[in-house]
C-alpha cells in the first residue's frame, strides 16, 4: 500500500505499471476513480491491469532496485517539505494574530 496518496496521479500510475508494479498502479488509478467515477480511461486502465497476464505481476520482479529506493527517499522528503511549509505557514498566522 502506498502512504502519500495526494500525490497520485495518472502518470503515476503509468510509472509503476510501466516499471511492472500492477498493485501499486492499480491502487492508484482506483484512488483517482473515486473522485471521477466517470472516467472511461481510468476505467480501462483499471480493467486493463486487472485482466494483465500473471507472469508480468509483482511477484516475478527483482527486489527494488537503487532507483526504486531513491524515488521513494524523494516521495518522503517531499512529504517532509509539504509538512515543513504548513507549519511555517501556521507559525507565521500564529505571530499575526
Amino acid at each position: 500500500m502506498i502512504k502519500h496518496n495526494e500525490f497520485f496521479t495518472i502518470s503515476l500510475a503509468k510509472a509503476y505499471s510501466s516499471q511492472g508494479h500492477g498493485k501499486e498502479a492499480l491502487e492508484i488509478y482506483r484512488y483517482l476513480l473515486q473522485s471521477s467515477p466517470d472516467n472511461q480511461a481510468l476505467k480501462d486502465a483499471i480493467s486493463e491491469l486487472e485482466n494483465a497476464d500473471p507472469k508480468d505481476s509483482d511477484q516475478t520482479l527483482p527486489e527494488k532496485s537503487d532507483l526504486d529506493r531513491l524515488f521513494e527517499i524523494w516521495m518522503e522528503w517531499i512529504v517532509r517539505y509539504k509538512t515543513f511549509m504548513t507549519l511555517k505557514r501556521l507559525k507565521s498566522q500564529r505571530k499575526q494574530k
